[in-house]
């Protein structure tokens, strides 16, 4: 810092586009008693509000308490949070650091409700000794992917990244995805405070003002297909299991389309015809059921209209494999949809999730491995392909959506999967862009999850009885306006260099 005062510090960094500032003060208690540190934060407390930019103590919540500061940011070793909201209540700003799920988790407890949340060190760092090992991109990444699926109230909160973070290496932590980055020695060790604050408020409001405009587009694309699919009620055909296929056509008619579930041999080129998608979902077989998928899918082709193919317990047994293979092989699939396991195991992968029958025990914690498997079996294919679980991941082998989910007892319902697939078929039929579809269709099944289990009334922690569950799920279907869809959807985009 030089000559220059932490005032003068802190009012370039504000100038230069510093949105709040945290005081953390490393000389206390060798070298700065606790009235010199009040006195201290209150002469920046003035210029942040001379500013109107909002001023956090660390630690110290006794100090925050005394100026009537705007928030505290605390670490998991200094006082619990759940007693630091108690004291400076509900109020004001409360920042936790997290470096596991569980951690997480505590911070959006009602308890805590945290407002923001920091990372440990992405790099090594000088200026925080007890910072302990670097978390690194890849540890950055796997935060933000929980972070972003799980929510308080149904919002979204900030994760800010901190540690090491300068001009040099802020747009690689700004590609993972945070909502933003603290600084320290970056701005105050700096010749000019004011320019490296401007230089990298200036990276930020690249990656913010890109990701901003490019998910604004894809979400404007999935509602519109929501509104055509209402307009236009497009017939999709239904080669599904017989598990699923009174709620399969009961899901279509919900959200606005029309189902036929016909497998007869001698109709099936007409009704193709008729039709405006084909879902071919492999959850019963036998070789009648077989030749019908073949039947459907090769008219399909030959017209020109999408294709969802459902490998519904993939690797369970070989007979199942031989049967998506072949249809893989033989026609132009447009949305190869399954979970976890069903998704690993056909490109050869089968770590994320252990098969039980045909369904799957997922793990959404490797979602940059997720990310390369999803676009190398699209490239393979030709198609687009939709990696079901807490976070849909789709990609058309070159871009990549996550879709999240907050309502985790949809699980639980049987033919949850099997009428996404459907409903994907439906947004197919009528968005040309199948990354898209896919992607809005997730969205739509998360949604409503989320919408019925707000109906129920629960207390905390409560679990829904299925059957009611189920029930306002289809509620849930045939209410969810594109209004509510626009607002609420919760996808991260990645556009490809």
């Amino acid at each position: 810092m030089g000559k220059r005062s932490l005032e003068e510090t802190v009012e370039q960094s504000i100038e230069g586009g510093s949105s709040i500032i945290q005081y953390r003060e490393k000389r206390y208690p060798q070298q700065l008693t606790t009235r010199q540190m009040l006195e201290q934060a209150k002469s920046l407390q003035k210029i942040c509000r001379r500013h109107g930019v909002p001023f956090l103590i660390d630690d110290r919540v006794d100090l925050a308490v005394a100026i009537d500061a705007d928030g505290v940011h605390v670490g998991q070793k200094d006082l619990p949070p759940q007693y630091v909201r108690k004291l400076i209540g509900n109020s004001k700003i409360l920042g936790l650091t997290v470096g596991t799920f569980d951690q997480v988790d505590e911070a959006l407890s009602h308890n805590v409700r945290a407002d923001y949340l920091g990372t440990n060190a992405i790099f090594p760092t000088l200026t925080k000794k007890d910072a302990g090992q670097a978390v690194g991109l890849d540890g950055l990444k796997e935060l933000v992917s929980y972070v972003r699926h799980t929510t308080r109230n149904g919002k979204h909160v900030g994760l800010v990244a901190i540690g090491g973070i300068g001009k040099e290496n802020i747009s690689q932590v700004m590609e993972c995805g945070v909502d933003g980055v603290a600084v320290v020695s970056s701005v105050v060790g700096a010749e000019s405070a004011l320019q490296a604050s401007r230089e990298l408020r200036s990276t930020i409001n690249y990656y913010q003002m890109n990701q901003s405009n490019d998910k604004a587009r894809v979400r404007e694309e999935m509602v519109q297909a929501l509104l055509d699919i209402k307009k236009t009620r497009p017939l999709i055909h239904n080669l599904t299991n017989n598990v699923v296929t009174t709620q399969t056509a009961n899901s279509l008619l919900a959200i606005g389309a029309s189902p036929v579930m016909s497998q007869y041999h001698e109709e099936i080129s007409d009704m193709v015809g008729i039709a405006s998608g084909v879902l071919i979902n492999i959850g019963t077989l036998d070789e009648y059921s077989i030749k019908a998928m073949h039947l459907a899918a090769k008219r399909a082709n030959e017209l020109g209209k999408p294709v969802i193919l459902d490998p519904v317990g993939y690797g369970a047994t070989k007979a199942r494999e031989a049967t998506v293979l072949e249809l893989l092989l033989n026609h132009k699939i447009t949305i190869l949809k399954g979970n976890y396991g069903e998704i690993g195991r056909i490109h050869g992968n089968a770590g994320f999730a252990k098969l039980k029958g045909v369904d799957s025990e997922s793990n959404s914690s490797n979602l940059p491995e997720m990310d390369k498997v999803v676009s190398e079996l699209a490239q393979k294919f030709g198609c687009v392909v939709c990696m079901t679980g807490p976070v849909d991941v789709i990609s058309d082998g070159s871009d990549i959506i996550h879709v999240y989910h907050n309502e985790p007892n949809l699980q639980h319902l049987t033919g949850v999967g099997c009428m996404t697939g459907a409903i994907q078929a439906a947004f197919a039929s009528v968005c040309s862009n199948p990354l898209i579809a896919a992607s809005a269709g997730c969205s739509y099944v998360a949604l409503s999850g989320e919408l019925a289990m707000s109906r129920m009334n629960l207390k905390d922690g409560e679990l829904p009885p299925l059957g009611d569950f189920r029930s306002e799920l289809f509620n849930s279907f045939s209410t969810l306006t594109p209004t509510n869809y626009r607002q609420y959807l919760n996808f991260v985009y990645q556009k490809s260099e």
